[in-house]
């Protein structure tokens, strides 16, 4: 779980650097990263209580990540990999899928012009 967690956040971290923001370091904290997503994906910080209701914050979750990807010139569509992560029986395997995803999206540049 210790590597997980760590993986995880070194790659929201490189993500935050990546799209330019100085307080990328809040990847590390484990509630500070939930209002980092808003953050990248251009959102009020606020609606990180959001977190205290999971049902609601797993569909905010894969919007918020949607924009953070399209920011990174990635298609938008990967962040719902992590909505599937849920699902009984087959959500380790969606786990899985979304963290290669996280790794692309972090230390991969796209050849084509990203939007800005």
């Amino acid at each position: 779980m210790i590597g997980l967690y760590i993986y995880v956040a070194f790659a929201w971290y490189t993500i935050a650097r990546k799209l330019g923001y100085k307080k990328s370091w809040l990847a590390w904290i484990p509630i500070a990263h939930f209002f980092l997503l808003l953050i990248l994906a251009k959102k009020h910080w606020a609606w990180g209580f959001f977190i205290l209701i999971f049902p609601v914050y797993l569909v905010l979750a894969v919007f918020w990540m949607w924009l953070i990807f399209e920011r990174r010139g990635y298609p938008g569509a990967f962040s719902l990999i992590f909505l599937f992560a849920v699902l009984p029986g087959v959500g380790g395997i969606f786990l899985f899928a979304f963290l290669v995803m996280l790794g692309i999206v972090a230390w991969s540049d796209m050849k084509k012009k990203r939007k800005k």
